[in-house]
């Protein structure tokens, strides 16, 4: 049994993303919600001192976790945070001794992030925080020993967890990291992303002309062919 588990949330993919509406179809926003959960794994993958557990009640999300031969659990709460208090139990009762909270919308997520943000908080009591670019939202969220604060995801979720580990008395480190920092939740973001993707490209192409390419990050992936990072796609058929 794993002493450390990534637990992964995924809300109904049907109403995932609903702020991309204005420049994506519901087919495109669930082929995006699924990559996104796609590379988030295959980051978690690439660092072998956790194991992932996928928490959702959408069938499609479960059912790609599986193919990656990831632990899964059916979610059966309305909101986030005892999505994720029922999530720690269950990591909790097959040993646990820290939990690492990272959100399926992070395309930029690296196995590198991951083992820092261990690193960070191999000190019990200890939490350690990556926040979102903005600097208001929780991206991730490394606590040691498993179930050491409640959960406070949602709006203003970066200082309210710095409090809470506050009151515990815990060592508290921030990781900031700009390809954990951008969550895909509006479409600037998307836009952000893409321009991301084009650079790195541009750099890769420099590479094969004789100028050293950019480096490669395990668990990091290029776009897919017809992905929505790519370019705008019409809708596909996701029922």
């Amino acid at each position: 049994m794993s002493a450390c588990w990534a637990v992964i949330p995924v809300k109904s993919l049907e109403i995932a993303k609903s702020r991309l509406a204005p420049g994506l179809s519901a087919g495109d926003r669930i082929s995006l919600s699924l990559e996104m959960l796609e590379r988030v794994l295959s980051a978690v993958a690439a660092e072998d001192r956790v194991s992932p557990l996928v928490i959702s009640r959408d069938p499609r999300a479960l059912d790609l976790a599986r193919e990656k031969r990831t632990e899964v659990l059916e979610d059966r709460w309305e909101e986030l945070n005892p999505s994720l208090e029922a999530a720690s139990r269950w990591c909790r009762t097959r040993g646990a001794s820290c939990i690492l909270v990272l959100h399926a919308d992070l395309p930029m997520v690296r196995a590198e992030d991951i083992a820092a943000m261990i690193d960070l908080g191999r000190s019990a009591p200890s939490v350690v925080l990556a926040p979102c670019r903005r600097r208001e939202g929780t991206n991730a969220l490394f606590m040691q020993p498993a179930g050491l604060i409640p959960y406070a995801f949602g709006p203003g979720s970066f200082k309210a967890h710095q409090e809470l580990a506050s009151r515990q008395a815990a060592s508290l480190q921030v990781y900031y990291s700009p390809s954990i920092a951008l969550d895909i939740d509006t479409m600037d973001d998307l836009e952000l992303f893409r321009a991301e993707l084009a650079g790195i490209k541009e750099t890769n192409q420099a590479g094969s002309a004789g100028v050293s390419p950019a480096p490669r990050h395990t668990g990091w992936k290029p776009a897919l062919p017809g992905s929505v990072f790519s370019s705008p796609v019409a809708g596909r058929n996701h029922s």
